[in-house]
Parts: C-alpha cells; sequence; structure tokens
C-alpha cells in the first residue's frame, strides 16, 4: 500500500511538471505566501496572523480549483483507464503539496544565500544589508518561525484540496471522448 502511495505521488510530480509555467507561477506564489505567513507571525497581531492564513487558504483554493479545471481531461483518462478515485486523489494531492514544500524549500535556499552574501560583503552575517530590506532580514532570521509558517502554510491546503477532491468526483470517464 505505501509502495503504490510512493508510486502515485512521484506519477503526482512528474505531472506537475507537463505543465510547468502553472507550476512555477504557483511556486513563486506560495513563496510570497510563506513570506507573508512568516513576517506577521513575526511582527504581527492576531488580525495579521488571521489575514496571512486566510491568504493562503485563498492561494491554496484557487490552486485546487485551477489544478482540477486544467487536469480534468487527463482525470477522466485516469478513469478510464481504470484508475480510483482515491488514487486520482493522491496524484492531486501530492501536486498540490509538492508545490508548497519547494516553495518553502526555494524560500530555506533564499535565505541561505541572502546570509552568505551579507557575511561575505561585511564579515557578519546578521549585518544589514543595503540591497535587503530590514523586514526580510528579520523573516530570514528567525529560525523558529519559519517551522511555524511551513505547518500553516501546509495547514492551509486542506481547503484546497478538499474542493479538488470534490471536484474530482465529478468528473466522468465519457469527458475524456469529448473534444474540446
Amino acid at each position: 500500500m505505501v509502495k503504490a502511495g510512493l508510486r502515485i505521488f512521484t506519477k503526482s510530480f512528474r505531472l506537475a511538471w507537463r505543465a510547468p509555467k502553472r507550476f512555477w507561477a504557483f511556486i513563486v506564489l506560495y513563496l510570497v505566501v510563506t513570506y507573508m505567513v512568516t513576517y506577521l507571525l513575526l511582527t504581527g497581531g492576531t488580525l495579521q496572523i488571521f489575514i496571512a492564513i486566510l491568504g493562503g487558504i485563498v492561494v491554496a483554493t484557487i490552486y485546487g480549483f485551477l489544478l482540477t479545471t486544467f487536469r480534468k481531461t487527463e482525470i477522466a483518462t485516469l478513469k478510464c483507464i481504470g484508475w480510483s478515485n482515491s488514487n486520482i486523489r493522491i496524484l492531486i494531492v501530492g501536486e498540490i503539496l509538492l508545490v508548497s514544500v519547494l516553495a518553502f524549500l526555494l524560500f530555506i535556499e533564499i535565505g541561505i544565500h541572502v546570509t552568505g552574501l551579507a557575511f561575505y560583503l561585511s564579515g557578519n552575517p546578521f549585518s544589514p544589508l543595503f540591497f535587503v530590506p530590514s523586514a526580510m532580514q528579520q523573516v530570514l532570521l528567525a529560525r523558529d518561525q519559519l517551522l511555524i509558517s511551513f505547518v500553516v502554510v501546509v495547514l492551509a491546503q486542506i481547503p484546497g484540496i478538499l474542493l479538488a477532491n470534490y471536484r474530482i468526483l465529478a468528473v466522468k470517464p465519457m469527458e475524456a471522448l469529448r473534444m474540446p
């Protein structure tokens, strides 16, 4: 069972690469959401944190909707060849989580490079850089808040995943045969 789930998850990775423009656009969007959530967790009050979480939920819901809209023919084709709804769900959930995890890892990578550049230019990794805003430096140095923001962004995926699952169930195998 685990081996089949892992195989489907790797297929979701390959499926995500089939639409590189949408894939990279949402990675950048999730990168901004991760930054926003981390910054507001670090500096904001309760209302700002709520707004950050709501922004993550909105982005995840839009991505789940767009993903199932553009993949409708592929989902119908998979149903035609015998894939079950649960396997297709794993495929779509894998793609949604893949985008959010890659955006977080890219965010961490950018932070490492900015800190390294600060150390190279000034000899102190915590010194302010003239080209990096102070708000971004606060976020890049807040190691504890990064983990919390990652959990918040991943949990914000739940409404998008639920919407995608609902829309997957609505796709009929006959839609694979329709002409666009």
